[in-house]
């Protein structure tokens, strides 16, 4: 069990240990922040979430109850409470909006999804995860994705686990959207899985353990599970700019902050260089940003003020 002991009572798992999300809990645990997630719904009266759902919604049926279990496992690694017994979540106290648009099988319907967004902009939610990917584009989709982004929310999307191939280089949809952060799976001890430079993020997505149906907790593998674990530094981020800055960062100053904390890789012992960062909060303060090498878009470069108002506002 990929797992990390947090005072022999809970566990954390090696994701959200590497990620650096524990070294933030000082300051913040996501207070006040509210997370989106689309998924197959979620184990309301799970003893590790039931306190940090605030709402939870089906736009399959009447009950948002997850027959499924991966919506409830999703939750568990953004925001498993703090409490003592189980699991802890990357960003413990951040509050979830869960909606439910996938079936039992795992299979959605472009039209919940889409409801999905929607109820989620109303609630005003500041991140969603959608750990969930297509081959195809669907225009009605990728408008509310963009309402979304419009209402300064940022989409954090999981990327296709297959190998890339020449169409989508392996992202899929909604990942491929400019309007998003794609995230893939970065396999524990540093191994590039076979598709992670094709996405902005990587983090750790194997063998996760979290919080599952009926009060237990399971193992799950995929990009689905690495998506969490940013979507969750995402919530501390922008508890972290509301603290120190007094406001929340648009998508675009999120994606870039995220984008420059993940160029630490090459200094950690045996893991390569690549396209997609392996996002970690342990970044030395001293940190110089290469915007060559990693791409970092019009944003930072058509304002240089950025890293110093805002990057190294944020970072410790």
């Amino acid at each position: 069990m990929n797992t990390f002991s947090y005072k022999n009572t809970e566990v954390i798992t090696t994701a959200i240990l590497f990620s650096g999300a524990p070294s933030q809990w000082e300051e913040t645990e996501g207070e006040g922040i509210k997370a989106g997630i689309i998924d197959t719904g979620v184990d309301y009266n799970h003893s590790d979430l039931k306190n940090n759902i605030a709402d939870a919604r089906s736009f399959m049926g009447k009950d948002p109850f997850d027959d499924n279990g991966h919506g409830t496992h999703i939750c568990g690694i953004i925001a498993a409470e703090k409490n003592g017994f189980g699991v802890v979540g990357t960003a413990p106290k951040t509050k979830l909006y869960v909606a439910k648009a996938f079936d039992k099988n795992g299979i959605g319907d472009n039209n919940a999804i889409t409801q999905s967004i929607q109820w989620l902009i109303n609630e005003k939610v500041d991140v969603i995860n959608m750990s969930f990917s297509t081959d195809e584009y669907v225009k009605k989709y990728h408008t509310y994705i963009r309402k979304a982004y419009n209402s300064n929310i940022s989409v954090i999307c999981a990327t296709n686990n297959p190998k890339p191939n020449k169409d989508n280089a392996g992202l899929g949809y909604p990942a491929l959207l400019s309007e998003t952060i794609s995230v893939s799976n970065f396999k524990f001890r540093r191994q590039n899985d076979g598709f992670s430079q094709y996405a902005d993020l990587s983090a750790i997505g194997t063998n996760i353990y979290s919080t599952f149906p009926g009060n237990k907790y399971k193992n799950l593998t995929g990009t689905s599970m690495s998506t969490p674990v940013i979507t969750g530094c995402a919530c501390l981020l922008q508890k972290k700019a509301m603290l120190r800055l007094k406001r929340k960062l648009s998508p675009d100053e999120l994606k870039t902050v995220m984008l420059l904390y993940s160029q630490y890789p090459h200094n950690i012992t045996n893991m390569p260089y690549n396209t997609s960062g392996f996002f970690t909060f342990s970044v030395p303060k001293n940190i110089s940003p290469n915007m060559e090498y990693y791409n970092i878009d019009t944003l930072v470069k058509n304002k240089p003020d950025f890293i110093q108002n805002v990057f190294n506002k944020i970072h410790d």
